[in-house]
């Protein structure tokens, strides 16, 4: 980009453009504050989208636009209901209501500012150029980032998958961390141990929302992530705890982990496992490519071995967890189905859909599990193993009610934080654990529990859900 690309009289600044309705800018932006920020920085202990964003758009109109895009749509798909953020008021403030008598179309406002704010998107890329760039401009270009990643949970928030498809791939050419001088550069750090220059909030936000989302497109589409799992360098830079192997370092007790990045740390072995699930069904031989997966993938190219390191590192990951990841409370209910009579409830919104993922990781490591893995290896551990136990002798029955019994029991996990009715920032990424959730339970009236809680998500917060609902019954009916 030329240095003059978001020069203070071009793209940040709305001089000589259509001037907007200062109210109705502020109606949304307080929305996108109160409701889809907080969703995207439910994994942020900065909260940074939620109280960020709001001030930058003061200055940068691509920010606003796209701040005021996805706000207008999420009401505009649950029709304009808003619950009263802080508790109950005798009265509210005038921003927080519409300016006028009418009732406005929010659907056509999203696309209004949505239409602006791509229109600025493409003009802030168009003059580009790669040239060298200050600390003012880089500052610039980390929140043509974070304006990326806003329009991509935009379209991603009616499943629209092509146009959200798009947005990721845009906002994968904007989060070009290399040695080089693109939009944003870092130092690779030497080692593990030491200190690298830490990123802008901005870009870090940015980052990890791009990832989180980007490790969801490769589960629900089976493609491989954009995000390079192989760069360790780049993850580190954005905080990750890995060795020069791709493997995880969360036992430090010199500097114990925060909880945001414990949950971004899933978030990469997420992404590990898409990438291996994806290659798993590409691939025609038993060899698998190492420049696929992370670097733990080099040290053999076997299926078997490979989902075995993954399989490991997820338990040292579960292992390591700090206290705030135990449930706060959990109750016996009366029961709404066979398997599910109990609902499980966090303090801590962004540890119950932590370990909600942690379920899903598990479950799709046992439904992708290598066809020349040893059925044994799934036993409990509780099981007796003497040769006269009738699990000692395994044929493809026992081993698949073995291998359902262990599905289940995830998918009651999830159940259970979902009946708890955490808040709606953890209700919209539970989208995919309900899915598979869904797809493990055999029994009717278990899988009436799970639509309703998938459907539930989309009427309350206007997040699509349907799709996964359709695909449900499709697989149902097999």
């Amino acid at each position: 980009m030329s240095a003059a690309t978001l020069s203070a009289g071009s793209i940040i600044s709305t001089s000589g453009r259509e001037a907007d309705d200062e109210h109705e800018v502020s109606f949304f932006l307080r929305h996108f504050s109160e409701v889809p920020g907080r969703w995207m920085d439910l994994f942020d202990l900065d909260c940074y989208y939620s109280r960020q964003v709001p001030m930058l758009a003061r200055r940068n109109s691509l920010v606003k636009y796209a701040a005021c895009a996805l706000a207008a749509k999420q009401l505009g798909r649950v029709e304009g209901r808003k619950a009263a953020f802080g508790g109950l008021a005798h009265r509210t403030a005038s921003m927080e209501t519409w300016p006028g008598h009418s009732s406005p179309d929010h659907v056509w406002y999203g696309m209004k500012y949505y239409d602006k704010s791509i229109s600025l998107l493409m003009e802030t890329i168009s003059e580009g150029d790669g040239t060298h760039r200050d600390d003012y401009h880089r500052r610039n270009d980390n929140e043509t980032i974070v304006a990326a990643t806003i329009l991509c949970v935009y379209e991603f928030l009616s499943a629209t998958t092509a146009g959200w498809s798009q947005h990721l791939d845009g906002t994968q050419s904007l989060l070009r961390l290399t040695s080089q001088e693109l939009l944003f550069q870092f130092q690779p750090s030497p080692s593990p141990a030491s200190a690298a220059l830490a990123p802008p909030k901005a870009l870090r936000a940015a980052f990890w929302n791009f990832a989180r989302q980007d490790s969801l497109a490769c589960i629900i589409s089976g493609k491989h992530t954009r995000l390079s799992t192989e760069d360790v360098d780049m993850w580190r830079a954005m905080g990750l705890p890995i060795d020069d192997r791709g493997l995880l370092l969360m036992t430090d007790s010199n500097s114990p982990l925060k909880d945001d990045m414990i949950a971004n740390s899933l978030v990469w072995l997420l992404c590990n496992i898409g990438n291996f699930i994806a290659f798993s069904d590409d691939a025609t031989g038993s060899d698998m490519d190492p420049e696929i997966l992370s670097p733990c993938a080099a040290a053999t190219r076997s299926r078997k071995a490979i989902w075995k390191i993954l399989d490991h590192e997820l338990s040292a990951w579960h292992e390591s967890l700090p206290e705030t990841f135990q449930p706060s409370a959990s109750i016996k209910i009366d029961s709404l189905s066979p398997s599910l009579d109990r609902e499980t409830w966090y303090s801590n919104s962004m540890c119950a859909s932590t370990v909600q993922s942690y379920h899903l990781a598990r479950m799709l490591l046992l439904l992708h599990l290598p066809p020349n893995m040893p059925m044994p290896e799934l036993n409990p551990p509780s099981l007796d193993t003497r040769a006269s136990h009738p699990m000692r002798r395994q044929d493809l029955l026992s081993a698949f009610r073995a291998l359902q019994a262990r599905l289940v029991a995830h998918a009651i996990e999830i159940c259970a934080i979902a009946l708890g009715r955490p808040d709606d920032s953890t209700r919209i990424h539970m989208l995919q654990p309900l899915y598979y959730s869904g797809r493990c339970m055999t029994d009717p009236r278990d899988r009436e529990v799970v639509r309703d809680l998938i459907r539930a998500i989309e009427r309350d917060t206007g997040w699509a859900t349907e799709y996964r609902v359709e695909q449900l019954v499709q697989d149902w009916a097999l």
